[in-house]
């Protein structure tokens, strides 16, 4: 075992730095800290400052950095190292064109020969400005000088989802956050053309009762020119509230969901179980159509509803009896709206199960449409796939029936509302109640009355129609990401790796899986893990990882308890392969290489070291063979040595294999082995196949869930128990 004491001591470090780190937090509240942007004599950390502070979230400096990391020099590996312990993500983009032209979102950018890294602000104004922050010098409005003086190459950063999103309207104010200039806009033409449309009963009844009997043509004239120029005003407003809510719509659909699926990447393997990947991407999808439903379309909705209560002012100017009948056709109208809605409500909740569903089973069947042709099961898939389909369907044609019932009675009903606004004028007022100008007058703010009440009724439906997709994505807005500030940064492994006393079941009254399993493993020592099915290798690989908590027990690296360490960081220097892990879509050096920063040198190392730089030699275009999905054009060893070589390629100081080399030969085999034993990492194999294991400086053997041999290969041949049985059976 570890020594006792180090951990002790690692721990009493530990909480010394917490209560530090808890001083300076009580420091600040009495001595805030300086201005973003001015106080850090680093341009970089100073640019992504400014950057944070405009999309709301906290930089946070490194704790602990890789070799990598630590190059001053190295301005994209601090980047990465700054967003990592930040929690946000970046990538890179070129500066191509006209680029400072439009809006976008903020940009790291570097200047000048010296490529100093400076932050590039779109302005929230309506028109294309761009400013620039420099370290030690105040904003300035970006020119034509400073674009030529800018490398092509940036990096947008992206805002994270922090906490959770209880509400509709949250993920609404989440899109729409810094976005109150386009708010205004919108929001202030709508009142404003709103307002002009008042101007049309007033003139109305002015023509009517004043202008026409009078025969003043003058009159006539100048109200015909007013009201042209109230028309082109209008339009011209409204154009101008559709581009500034097509922008807003556009800025705060991407905020959302590079949010939103940032969050997804983020959530807990066991968050996955409960979920097929298609019903995931149907639940995530349909945040997008949260946000669309309740942005631009449903703000000027809102006002313009808010404003047609101004034209029931008018109507009880001209008519108050009048406008009490009014009234009520409107309260009628929503009342029944009302009720056809609620009675939608529950189709629409089982159509975005459906979706979900068939999304689900279609990415299924499609993704093994192969091994259904095999076993001759088209017509099984078929059925299932009409079955679900069927019942999304029958609440289509429910819900689609309702609709339209609503739609008929909206369509209807202005003029069912004028008919009985004409029988109540002549049965119940009587024609001397109200001139023919005043009631054309009242008719005309009745029409705008009743069509902004119509416009709420469906901007409410349109809410109403979202619930069902809110509850399908709360798990996903509510689920906690595996990122905590609060943990540790595990720092650079060294290769000691302990677990003490494990216990794990998947449901609190299921069967044990694990049951007291511990050792420890010295750096750079070769520990395999064996066992019949069902032991609980794989398990227990799922615990090494972080991906489950134990019930009991805890698994240690270098000392430091997983449960208190940020198991992302953790999981970064690791090396890992995984029975199910796939080839991704792209070339040769990005599967090697992924997002670890990487060169072309250290990807053919690790094709060497693997045995996969021959093959690659034999392909024209080398490390920038394009595979596909899955690498189907790959055989599976070619695979699996691909995969190992994506686990090294970072040269980790801890590798776990599970199965990785069951599709390699003998020879394949032994010089990935020789390779691994010359990083001197330590190496967590698990393997069925014995002759894998067979250099191991350890053997543990699982049974049950419990660790019952542990040894050599030599002493567990010698020992004659489940191992020796194991070997026979694969020998014979």
């Amino acid at each position: 075992m570890l020594d006792e004491r180090d951990r002790l001591a690692w721990r009493m470090a530990r909480e010394r730095a917490g209560m530090a780190q808890g001083m300076r937090e009580l420091a600040e509240l009495v001595r805030p800290l300086p201005a973003a942007g001015h106080a850090s004599e680093d341009p970089l950390r100073a640019a992504l400052e400014v950057i944070a502070s405009v999309l709301g979230f906290e930089l946070r400096e490194p704790p602990a950095r890789s070799a990598r990391q630590a190059d001053g020099d190295d301005l994209t590996a601090r980047l990465r190292a700054m967003m990592l312990a930040s929690g946000c993500r970046a990538r890179r983009v070129q500066l191509i064109g006209c680029w400072h032209a439009g809006g976008g979102a903020p940009l790291l950018g570097f200047l000048g020969e010296a490529a100093e890294p400076v932050a590039l602000v779109p302005g929230q104004g309506v028109g294309p400005t761009w400013r620039i922050h420099v370290a030690g010098e105040p904003p300035r409005r970006l020119t034509a000088r400073d674009v030529e003086a800018l490398h092509g190459t940036a990096f947008q950063v992206y805002r994270p989802l922090r906490g959770r999103l209880s509400g509709m309207f949250a993920v609404l104010g989440f899109a729409l956050e810094g976005r109150r200039v386009d708010l205004g806009v919108i929001g202030g033409l709508a009142l404003t053309i709103g307002l002009l449309g008042l101007v049309i009963p007033v003139a109305t009844g002015y023509l009517i009762d004043s202008v026409i009997p009078g025969a003043g043509r003058r009159e006539l004239l100048q109200l015909g020119m007013g009201l042209i120029g109230i028309a082109v005003a209008s339009a011209l407003f409204q154009l101008t509230q559709r581009f500034a809510q097509l922008r807003l719509e556009g800025q705060a659909d991407g905020q959302l969901q590079s949010a939103v699926w940032d969050r997804l990447l983020r959530l807990p393997a066991t968050f996955f179980r409960d979920y097929t990947a298609g019903d995931l991407a149907s639940r995530a999808n349909g945040i997008s159509q949260i946000r669309e439903t309740l942005s631009g379309t449903t703000l000027s909705s809102l006002l313009a509803s808010l404003l047609a209560l101004l034209s029931l002012a008018v109507m009880i100017v001209y008519s108050p009896s009048l406008a009490m009948v009014g009234l009520g056709l409107v309260i009628v109208l929503v009342g029944v709206s009302a009720m056809l809605t609620s009675a939608a409500l529950r189709h629409e909740r089982a159509l975005a199960r459906a979706a979900g569903r068939i999304d689900g089973l279609l990415l299924q069947l499609l993704g093994g449409l192969g091994k259904l042709q095999a076993a001759n099961a088209e017509r099984r898939a078929f059925m299932r796939w009409v079955k679900a389909f069927s019942y999304q369907q029958r609440h289509v044609i429910a819900a689609g029936r309702i609709h339209n019932v609503t739609g008929t009675i909206k369509a209807v009903y202005p003029i069912l509302g004028s008919v009985m606004l004409f029988a109540s004028v002549a049965f119940l007022l009587g024609p001397e109640a109200i001139s023919t100008g005043a009631f054309l007058a009242f008719n005309a703010a009745f029409g705008i009355f009743l069509g902004g009440m119509l416009g709420l009724s469906e901007t409410l439906v349109g809410i109403l129609n979202v619930v069902p997709l809110y509850e399908r994505a709360r798990p996903i807005l509510e689920a906690e990401p595996e990122f905590h500030t609060s943990k540790a940064d595990p720092g650079g492994l060294k290769g000691a790796l302990e677990v003490s006393d494990l216990r794990f079941r998947y449901d609190p009254d299921g069967p044990s899986v694990l049951d007291g399993v511990s050792f420890c493993a010295r750096p750079g020592e070769f520990i395999a893990v064996v066992g019949e099915s069902g032991s609980g290798k794989s398990t227990l690989l799922r615990l090494l990882l972080g991906f489950e908590r134990p019930a009991s027990g805890g698994v240690y690296y270098d000392g430091q308890d997983l449960a208190g360490l940020d198991v992302s960081a953790v999981r970064r220097r690791l090396g890992v392969v995984l029975q199910q892990q796939r080839v991704m879509a792209g070339d040769i050096f990005s599967n090697i290489v992924g997002n670890t920063g990487c060169t072309r040198a250290d990807a053919e190392a690790a094709a060497r070291h693997t045995g996969l730089e021959e093959d690659i030699a034999r392909w024209p275009m080398g490390l920038h063979t394009l595979l596909d999905d899955g690498g189907h054009t790959l055989s599976g060893g070619q695979r699996q040595r691909l995969l190992i070589a994506r686990a090294i390629v970072d040269r980790p100081r801890v590798v776990i294999l599970d199965e990785a080399t069951s599709a390699l030969d003998n020879a394949s085999q032994a010089r990935v082995s020789e390779s691994l034993e010359q990083m001197n990492s330590t190496r967590i194999v698990i393997a069925h196949r014995l002759s894998t294991v067979k250099n191991a400086d350890r053997i543990l053997v699982l049974d049950g869930g419990r660790l019952v041999e542990a040894g050599d290969y030599e002493s567990l041949i010698k020992n004659h128990g489940l191992f020796a049985r194991m070997a026979e059976r694969q020998v014979s």
